[in-house]
């Protein structure tokens, strides 16, 4: 109803609406962002976009129902700053509504099969509860969850490469074929380059490591057959 008043309003008219639904004088009281996330959103989206647009001044308030029957017809006096006008309005706005409410009711015979679907999806709905209630109690043991493994570091994945890898700045590189690859590739990248083929399995030669006891050897070995080649010439 309100939503059709504002939409028949002139520009600049004020507007003071009683209505004795509770919930709906509240919403609209409550604001546009409150309004709008209730069930009568696209409603009162329509509302306040005409309040809006006419620049209308809307005051909506709450007044109980049946006033008539509860307090005029007992002779008791009226709660609240209500007038006999808006009881009268009230009463005859719920006939209007009643009526319409009639007028919108399907026929018995469109409706019989939806009826009869319902009464049957109820009667099964009953049945169910009957049989989880009469079920003996089980007793659920709760399992923990399954933690999926952590995946091997990438450090495993070069001892089964067929490269002799060696990471150093920021690249992995196989000192046998001397491929390499940046090491800021996405993980799958550098698992990928472990496991590909070597194109030269077997160590180059080249300078060796500082440090390592082979050179020491070598170095030593060397030395000691100069020096007896010294002698001999001598």
């Amino acid at each position: 109803m309100l939503q059709y008043l504002v939409e028949q309003a002139t520009h600049h008219a004020h507007i003071e609406f009683i209505t004795d639904s509770k919930v709906n004088a509240d919403l609209y009281n409550a604001g546009f962002d409150r309004a709008t996330t209730s069930s009568n959103c696209d409603l009162f989206k329509l509302i306040f976009q005409d309040i809006q647009y006419k620049n209308l001044q809307v005051e909506v308030r709450w007044m109980p129902s049946h006033m008539q029957k509860d307090y005029l017809d007992k002779g008791l006096p009226l709660p609240g700053d209500y007038s006999l006008e808006d009881i009268k309005a009230n009463d005859h706005a719920d006939a209007l509504a009643e009526e319409a409410a009639i007028r919108q009711q399907v026929k018995p015979q469109v409706a019989s099969d939806y009826l009869f679907h319902y009464g049957r999806t109820k009667s099964f709905q009953r049945r169910f509860i009957d049989i989880l209630q009469s079920l003996p109690r089980r007793n659920f043991s709760k399992h923990s969850p399954l933690i999926p493994p952590p995946p091997p570091p990438l450090e495993d994945y070069f001892l089964t490469s067929a490269h002799h890898i060696q990471a150093a700045h920021n690249r992995l590189t196989c000192r046998n074929c001397y491929n390499n690859v940046s090491k800021n590739q996405p993980k799958t990248e550098l698992i990928a380059f472990c496991n590909s083929t070597c194109s030269h399995p077997y160590e180059r030669a080249g300078p060796t490591q500082r440090g390592d006891p082979r050179s020491c050897l070598a170095y030593h070995r060397h030395v000691c057959e100069e020096k007896q080649t010294r002698v001999r010439d001598e």
